[in-house]
C-alpha cells in the first residue's frame, strides 16, 4: 500500500509541478462551482418556461392536455386568447 501511495505522490507532484496545472486543475473548476451554484434560482419560484396556449377547441381532450401540461416540470402552460397571443 506504500508503494501505491508513494507512486500516487510522485504522479501528483510532478503533475502540479507549474502553477498553471495547479491552476487550470484545482483552482479554476472550484471558481466554475460557484458561479454556477450562485447562477441557479433559489426558493420557492416557478422556474418553468412559459408556453402560450391557445385553445380555440374547447374540447375535453384539449382541457386534458392543457391540464397534463400543468402537471409537467418543464412548462407552464398560459391559457391566452389568439389575439394576446400574437402581440
Amino acid at each position: 500500500m506504500k508503494k501505491i501511495l508513494a507512486i500516487a505522490w510522485k504522479d501528483a507532484i510532478i503533475r502540479f509541478a507549474s502553477p498553471s496545472e495547479l491552476l487550470f486543475f484545482i483552482i479554476l473548476p472550484i471558481i466554475f462551482t460557484f458561479l454556477l451554484a450562485g447562477g441557479t434560482p433559489q426558493g420557492n419560484e416557478d422556474n418553468r418556461i412559459r408556453l402560450l396556449v391557445v385553445d380555440e377547441s374547447n374540447t375535453t381532450m384539449s382541457g386534458q392536455i392543457i391540464s397534463e401540461l400543468e402537471n409537467s416540470t418543464a412548462i407552464r402552460p398560459e391559457v391566452t386568447t389568439r389575439d394576446e397571443a400574437q402581440s
